[in-house]
């Protein structure tokens, strides 16, 4: 028998949105100076205390180019953020109107994303829809990231439910591994197709 639920949890990147398209990754290459694979390598390098808030824009891709023996003005670190605010802006529109219209059925959803603050303003300055959702929690206004147990405790306490009434949709599997450990119900996302499939066997759910 499907599980009851009351609450829907969705991660930010890659299920809300698209996955970082290659030419906006091409943009910041070129902008760092830093080609090849070892720019992804070192964006990813410094993302949790920058995404938590413990760090600024200056300082993480301060850090980066430090790796590469770069230095980056104001000027240019600001086009840097910009160019990865962007690279996070492209949405996955199924998903995200699957998520705005749950509520009429009578769900609560929220957001818990690792998300620097920069970001964070960015999003809530150009999407309207931000405000649809039940609860938000962004790693860099609680200080703390997935998958750190709290956090989730963090967005149960704020939607008002229970583990077991919730159900968690990222796109990685520790983040997802943390939430079942939890008591959280999780799906790891990998594709509209593949979720829609997954909770169609396990939960009462509008379809996706």
């Amino acid at each position: 028998m499907p599980t009851e639920l009351k609450a829907v949890i969705f991660d930010y990147g890659r299920v809300l949105t698209l996955e970082q398209a290659p030419e906006d990754m091409q943009v910041m290459k070129r902008l760092s100076g830093i080609d090849g694979d070892g720019f992804e390598a070192l964006y990813w390098k410094y993302r949790n205390p920058y995404d938590a808030g413990e760090t600024t824009a200056a300082e993480y891709w301060g850090s980066i180019g430090a790796e590469a023996a770069r230095t980056y003005s104001s000027a240019e670190i600001e086009e840097l953020v910009k160019a990865d605010n962007l690279s996070w802006s492209r949405m996955n529109e199924r998903v995200l109107q699957w998520a705005l219209a749950l509520p009429d059925a009578g769900f609560k959803t929220a957001i818990l994303s690792n998300m620097h603050p920069d970001l964070r303003h960015y999003i809530a300055k150009h999407n309207h829809w931000l405000a649809n959702f039940t609860h938000t929690v962004f790693s860099c206004d609680v200080g703390m990231v997935k998958p750190d147990p709290a956090i989730y405790h963090c967005v149960l306490s704020g939607l008002g439910v229970r583990p077991e009434e919730a159900l968690f949709l990222d796109d990685r599997l520790p983040n997802v591994d943390a939430a079942e450990r939890v008591g959280i119900h999780a799906i790891v996302f990998r594709s509209a197709d593949q979720v829609s499939e997954e909770i169609a066997l396990r939960f009462s759910l509008p379809k996706l």
